[in-house]
């Protein structure tokens, strides 16, 4: 099964900008003094740039800057009012280590507390290293203060956001040549449902998966956990596709750097756009579907006394309905434990996110595996049933490209 781990989008960088080093390659290193409502602004002027006027067209950015004016529309609802519940996860996540190796962790739970964040932002200095997390579905005033901060490029946003557009217009270029600072990492959950569904409703959550899923991204909210792909594998098992954005700004002296990372794990999955209506929550609201945690091997851990590694307190609230393990992330990276060459490699500061994705991506193949050796030998042993090719189809990407394809080569 010919099944991409990494994604590795383009960057709409000028080239005089960008030395061509990936994720260590180095800009300007200056943090920008233009405004949120500017850079939103400048976006916008781009997304009604024609074709017939002007050999760039932005007619590609039209989602993207709709959405990014919307706090500047006259009949825009105040989002100061709107802060998040303290016991859910923070809209952003801010880790700094600076020079002497002192590491401080900053949270924001509210969109306005973006305007706290532009007085105080993490500064590109001599020996820094900043991690930026926005988690779940993103606040537009939080995408213009980092954009404006940093001069992100807009690029970076749009392909994250993709589902904002109104229409494709195959403009993704896959070469990992063409990578400047932008990364995208697919993460996939196992889940479990509590009862078994008959094949001929695992059939119809095939064919509606699809819809389901842009149902579902058009009626999000900020903080809200973003489904991007819904596959059902068998009668009790179906996975979620989601996806970590990594953008990094760094210092033309390879002595600082922030890495913006735009995840789409944010609220848990019971408090999603439509509640317990969400077709991977099952029809039982009662016993919810239940995530498989990522498994991630350490040398002798488990030989480790509980202060020894890291780990985080359960809240007195309790459990979420169906937890992702993957949701800690941002919480368990501790940039110290890269030494001194974290200042210098950004990848020092992420490895535990590419460990958990491979980790991810490897329990995925070997479920699937498992379930193409049990149709399999179904089939040797005369055990056939009406389903079986209907199911090997399902499980091999390569043989169709219908909505109920589980995912995409």
């Amino acid at each position: 099964m010919d099944v991409p781990m990494v994604r590795v989008d383009s960057s709409a960088c000028e080239p005089s900008t960008v030395e061509r080093s990936g994720l260590n390659g180095a800009a300007s290193g200056t943090t920008s003094s233009q405004t949120p409502q500017n850079y939103a602004l400048r976006i916008k002027q781009h997304a009604e740039r024609t074709a017939n006027l002007d050999i760039h067209s932005g007619v590609n950015y039209r989602g993207l800057a709709g959405f990014l004016n919307r706090p500047f529309a006259e009949d825009h609802r105040d989002a100061t009012v709107d802060v998040t519940n303290p016991a859910e996860p923070p809209l952003v996540c801010v880790k700094s280590l600076v020079e002497g190796g002192r590491q401080t962790a900053r949270s924001y739970h509210a969109v306005s507390d973006c305007a706290t964040f532009e007085q105080d932002p993490p500064s590109l200095v001599n020996k820094a290293a900043h991690l930026l997390w926005l988690q779940g579905y993103p606040a537009p005033e939080w995408i213009n203060a980092i954009g404006a901060q940093y001069r992100v490029d807009p690029e970076f946003f749009r392909r994250h956001l993709i589902f904002l557009q109104s229409k494709d217009h195959h403009d993704f270029a896959e070469m990992p040549s063409s990578g400047q600072r932008m990364l995208t990492l697919r993460l996939t959950t196992i889940c479990h449902t509590q009862f078994a569904l008959r094949q001929t409703a695992i059939e119809a959550a095939r064919n509606e998966a699809t819809n389901a899923v842009r149902q579902h991204q058009q009626r999000l909210r900020t903080g809200d956990s973003v489904v991007r792909k819904y596959s059902v594998f068998d009668n009790t098992i179906f996975t979620i596709d989601q996806e970590l954005a990594i953008y990094v700004e760094r210092k033309k002296q390879h002595n600082g750097w922030i890495a913006i990372v735009c995840s789409d794990l944010g609220k848990d999955l019971t408090q999603g756009p439509g509640g317990l209506s969400s077709p991977w929550l099952g029809e039982k609201p009662a016993s919810p579907p239940a995530c498989e945690p990522v498994i991630m091997h350490v040398p002798k851990l488990a030989l480790k006394h509980p202060h020894q590694h890291r780990f985080v307190n359960v809240t007195s609230n309790g459990s979420p309905l169906m937890y992702q393990n993957a949701s800690l992330l941002a919480d368990t990276i501790d940039l110290q434990s890269g030494g001194d060459d974290i200042y210098l490699d950004v990848r020092e500061a992420l490895h535990d996110v590419f460990t958990l994705i491979a980790a991810a991506e490897n329990q995925f193949l070997t479920m699937v595996q498992g379930l193409v050796d049990r149709e399999i030998q179904l089939q040797s042993s005369g055990k056939q049933t009406e389903w079986t090719l209907s199911n090997l189809r399902y499980f091999n990407p390569a043989s169709t490209t219908t909505s109920s394809t589980p995912r995409t080569p």
